[in-house]
């Protein structure tokens, strides 16, 4: 019984720090979400209604993944302090603004433009993905330094329950 008892915080600082990383997390969650609501419709869309080949299917899926691995390999050790919470908030400006130029793309006709368009925009998801990531992660463990592995845990765990 002891372990289930937490302390509160004292201080105001440590409360927006909470509200922050709960909001940040409820962000990330919803990423993940998005992601596994895309998953279903979007190859039926892009095959019988826009007449797309199985491998452009498969690039505009695929590339999510590889914009994702990719940011979070090249720029994770190259952001300072500073930009951790303005990287966060463009994060979630291109996210919003992707996800609803995803679903106007389901009035493009144009077999090709459609394809092209879904490409970039899931390239920009992906981005948009990692760089909250990067930033999140980044806060967190800079608020809780003794506390690392439950802070990557607890981002991680968010994605994936998404």
């Amino acid at each position: 019984m002891k372990y289930l008892q937490a302390e509160l915080p004292s201080t105001s600082l440590e409360w927006r720090r909470l509200t922050s990383l709960l909001y940040g997390l409820l962000f990330i969650f919803q990423m993940g979400l998005l992601n596994s609501k895309i998953m279903p419709f979007f190859p039926v869309e892009a095959s019988q209604n826009k007449n797309c080949t199985a491998t452009q299917i498969g690039l505009t899926l695929g590339v999510y993944d590889a914009a994702t691995m990719t940011i979070r390999i090249l720029v994770a050790h190259k952001i300072g302090t500073n930009l951790y919470k303005p990287l966060f908030i463009a994060s979630f400006a291109l996210h919003a603004t992707c996800s609803i130029l995803f679903g106007l793309m389901a009035f493009v006709q144009h077999s090709f433009l459609f394809f092209l368009g879904c490409f970039i925009l899931r390239a920009l998801l992906g981005a948009a993905n990692a760089l909250g990531w990067i930033a999140l992660i980044a806060l967190a463990m800079n608020w809780y330094p003794d506390q690392k592995t439950f802070v990557f845990s607890s981002v991680e765990a968010s994605v994936y329950l998404g």
